[in-house]
């Protein structure tokens, strides 16, 4: 071997004796591309001083072509607009669709496989300009043959008119409707059926196998003429469903494409309202059932005529609790089942048996012919338990335990207290958003979500402490004032207050239909009492409305009309005085958050006054800190260039002089004076935006 490619070194420590040796090979670059992958194995030294080492050398194995997906920072290069106009400019195929597809490819590394999947809405956007024109002609082309390019299978047919078509029971991918219109409306349905004076009622919780993947393409077709689409519309569905094939990645390599029989590819737009199309064919069938004579509807659902309720793969089914009733309800799914190729999991599928007046051989009766276990409430349903009363504390430990789960896996990162605090505002209240907006948290419950993301972000812990800087009233105020946390209680009313705003200006959703039916009738929202007799849930709804007469709906703002009632609750709060140092600030986060420290008076007293004097100049130097800060506040209001840069050099030098004390204090070194101002000028100059940076660069280079 070239002892140019591989030299043997040796390497001794000395400690009065010898302590070790080691023996190491080193590689050049050309000999590691070759010879990557190396096992070494360490012999006895014997006779020589050297320990001998064999290596076991492997060929590196080249990967098979990865899969494409391209890259933001491509489309900055200078080049990007010439490559792709100099591809687009040739011509591959007579097929405009075919054609395109073989550009795409042409653009692509040769080490990669050729998937449209590849190219994501920034390219498309950076590229527009020049494949805009192609683009068009190609989907006219789906349009005018109705015949779709296997290889591309590009979805882009998009359904306007789907929520006329399909029932309301369903909530799950429909404009206008949500989630929560199911957990509502499940919760006063089942508010009862752990009493025994109640009359029998049945409820079928059914969980589809495989929901996505096992619909059957020919029944999915049926259904679409038999709900009137036009037949150009359904040959263009049909043209891009069954051209979906899938490739499978195996050691980081993907395998060749291959074919599906049956189902509809998850991940593309179109294909959960194909979905809800198919579940509609179960829907119409179940609400024909109310020409059934020996059908009886599940108590109070007859006014509505609610047989069930579906999201996605999640089904419902109510019935009176007996026998017929079930057993036609049943029947309508069985036969469902069978021509659509959707079957329920016996495993996640339970019936649910309300009141004390079903006799114990005719349970046995419904379940042998159901198939299905017994369940009891509390259940998870939608991420949500399903319950008759409100929720026990113990019942909101599962979200507390995901919220420290989610903390212990960033512990052992050594995130700074910028990073800790976006995990928190991004993660951890994501994760509660969810349940914010159906229930009305618990004081407790707040309290102990709120100590562990204290916790987290002063200490790094997933276990509560006290320690804390800054008091945690501080760290949600406005931006202006605090960290951009959301404090979680006045979220929670703001939320709970935009479903009181929906029972009051709409009712084409399905739950409000039934609160106006039931409960509020002719009667005014403001002025009525809470019904007693509603669900736990629809009670805190319709008692939000104390919040709603605090909040007012701007619909000329862009803000979800969530967040204007959380803004608006907040505003109440008191404010401080350097707040306009907050407010559009384009310093680091990191040097954002040390002046925010620094503001708060949370630095050490000595320090705070070492840096005062080192921040200004010697001609206006403060001894007093309270006259430091009016005299930063009044150079940081307004929104000129200079306040904007003043605002972002004061951060920065405050969290650079903090470096700066700890690198004298505990590794006693120094830098010097100008040294720090050049470096915080570099730092501005690449942050500042346009007419900031000229007046960097004066500072810089005069």
């Amino acid at each position: 071997m070239d002892r140019g490619v591989l030299h043997m070194v040796k390497q001794t420590i000395w400690c009065r004796r010898v302590c070790s040796r080691i023996d190491r090979a080193l590689g050049n670059f050309e000999w590691m591309i070759q010879w990557g992958h190396v096992t070494t194995e360490y012999g006895l030294p014997f006779i020589s001083d050297h320990n001998p080492m064999i290596l076991t050398l492997h060929l590196v194995s080249k990967p098979g072509k990865l899969l494409f997906r391209f890259f933001n920072i491509w489309a900055e290069h200078d080049s990007f607009a010439d490559i792709v106009e100099r591809i687009c400019g040739q011509s591959y195929a007579t097929c405009k669709m075919k054609n395109i597809w073989l550009k795409l490819k042409a653009l692509r590394p040769l080490d990669k496989a050729p998937v449209i999947d590849g190219y994501n809405a920034y390219f498309f956007k950076k590229a527009w300009v020049i494949i805009e024109d192609e683009v068009i002609q190609a989907i006219k082309e789906l349009f005018n043959t109705g015949k779709l390019y296997k290889a591309v299978n590009c979805t882009t047919l998009t359904l306007q008119v789907i929520a006329s078509v399909i029932c309301e029971a369903q909530a799950g991918f429909i404009p206008g409707r949500r989630i929560a219109d199911n957990i509502i409306l499940a919760h006063e349905l089942v508010k009862a059926y752990t009493r025994k004076n109640i009359s029998d009622r049945c409820m079928i919780k059914i969980d589809l196998q495989k929901a996505y993947d096992s619909v059957e393409w020919s029944f999915l077709e049926q259904v679409l003429i038999e709900l009137g689409f036009p037949m150009r519309f359904v040959v263009w569905i049909m043209e891009c469903v069954p051209t979906v094939n899938y490739t499978i990645m195996l050691n980081g390599e993907s395998t060749p494409p291959f074919d599906v029989a049956k189902g509809l590819r998850q991940g593309d737009p179109i294909f959960p309202f194909l979905f809800a199309i198919v579940m509609e064919y179960l829907s119409r069938s179940l609400n024909n059932l109310k020409e059934v004579k020996c059908f009886r509807f599940h108590p109070r659902c007859a006014k509505l005529g609610i047989t069930h309720l579906s999201y996605a793969d999640d089904l419902l089914l109510f019935a009176r609790g007996d026998l017929s009733s079930i057993s036609h309800i049943h029947g309508c799914f069985s036969h469902f089942s069978q021509v659509s190729g959707l079957q329920a999991n016996l495993r996640k599928s339970s019936v649910y048996l309300g009141g004390g007046g079903v006799p114990q051989n005719v349970r046995m009766e419904i379940i042998q012919k159901l198939g299905f276990t017994i369940g009891e409430l509390p259940f998870k349903y939608l991420g949500i338990p399903l319950a008759t009363k409100k929720l026990s504390l113990m019942q909101w430990y599962p979200l507390v335990k995901k919220i420290v789960a989610k903390i212990s896996l960033w512990t052992a990162k050594k995130l700074s207290y910028v990073g800790r605090v976006q995990l928190v505002h991004t993660v951890l209240f994501g994760i509660q958003s969810y349940w914010s907006q159906l229930l009305n948290f618990p004081t407790k419950v707040l309290k102990m979500i709120e100590s562990y993301c204290r916790s987290y972000i002063w200490s790094g812990v997933n276990v509560i402490t006290k320690k804390a800087l800054v008091a945690w009233t501080e760290c949600v105020r406005l931006n202006q004032r605090g960290l951009s946390l959301i404090n979680l209680q006045l979220w929670n009313k703001a939320a709970l207050a935009k479903f009181c705003w929906d029972v009051a200006h709409k009712q084409d959703r399905l739950w409000i239909k039934w609160i106006h039916a039931f409960y509020i009738k002719d009667k005014q929202l403001e002025e009525m009492a809470i019904p007693q007799q509603a669900s736990w849930m629809v009670r805190q709804i319709l008692s939000a409305r104390t919040t709603l007469q605090q909040v007012q709906h701007k619909q000329y703002l862009k803000k979800s009309m969530i967040s204007q009632f959380y803004l608006q609750l907040l505003r109440d709060r008191p404010r401080v005085s350097w707040k306009c140092l907050m407010f559009q600030n384009k310093a680091r986060p990191n040097a954002i958050f040390t002046m925010w420290l620094h503001l708060h008076e949370k630095l050490l007293t000595a320090d705070r006054l070492k840096i005062l004097h080192w921040m200004q100049r010697q001609d206006v130097v403060r001894d007093n800190w309270d006259q430091h800060v009016q005299w930063v506040i009044q150079w940081a209001k307004g929104m000129t260039h200079r306040v904007q840069l003043y605002r972002m050099v004061y951060a920065e030098i405050s969290h650079v002089t903090w470096i700066e004390r700890n690198l004298r204090l505990f590794k006693k070194r120094s830098r010097r004076v100008d040294s720090i101002a050049r470096e915080v000028a570099y730092i501005c100059n690449v942050r500042a935006t346009t007419g900031n940076s000229s007046l960097v660069q004066h500072f810089i280079f005069s």
